[in-house]
Order: C-alpha cells, then sequence, then structure tokens
C-alpha cells in the first residue's frame, strides 16, 4: 500500500494536518498485512510539529518493531529525511527516559 504524502500538499505543517495523516496510515496499517510506503513525491518540506504529529506518534502508537518492519519510506528529500528521524528519535528517547525514570 502507498499513501502519497503529497495529496495534502507540498507543504505539510501542522499538527491536525499530521493527526489526519496518521489516522489514515493506521487505518491502513490495521486493515492488511502489508508494508506502507510513505511516498513524499512532490513534497518539499514537513515541519517538526506535523512529523512529530504523523511519525513521533504513530512510533508510539504501533511500536519499533511493527514500525521497523511495515512502514517504508519512499523519495525523501534530505531536510525532510532530517526532521522525520530527529522527531522518531526524540520520541523514542523520551519513551525510554520515562520508562527508567
Amino acid at each position: 500500500m502507498v499513501i502519497r504524502m503529497d495529496q495534502w500538499g507540498k507543504v505539510l505543517s501542522t499538527r491536525d494536518l499530521g493527526a489526519n495523516i496518521r489516522q489514515k496510515i493506521i487505518v491502513e496499517f490495521n486493515k492488511q498485512d502489508q508494508d506502507i510506503v510513505i511516498d513524499f513525491i512532490n513534497v518539499e518540506g514537513i515541519n517538526q510539529s506535523c512529523a512529530d504529529e504523523v511519525f513521533g506518534k504513530m512510533l508510539l502508537e504501533i511500536g519499533l518493531d511493527n514500525f521497523k518492519k511495515r512502514i517504508k519510506f519512499n523519495n525523501m528529500n534530505d531536510t525532510i529525511s532530517s526532521v522525520v528521524k530527529y522527531v522518531m528519535a526524540s520520541r523514542w528517547s523520551n519513551l525510554k527516559n520515562n520508562a527508567i525514570n
């Protein structure tokens, strides 16, 4: 299943938008047992708030193992890749730190 991020615009930039995108991805994730390909073709950027709402919260919702097994990325420019990696690392780090404390 391919989900094209450009259906939401060239620049993805709000938490509300991120929540809508995450919900769509989660519905598809739960509906079938195949990989979900997140395709950033024609997307120029995503801000941290939107990326955290989509990918940071999705990581917590489905878990790291499921995320790594089933969520794939295509056509990410360097900026998008950096933002997504940053928010996911931050969420995962916070989760681990909270589990220790």
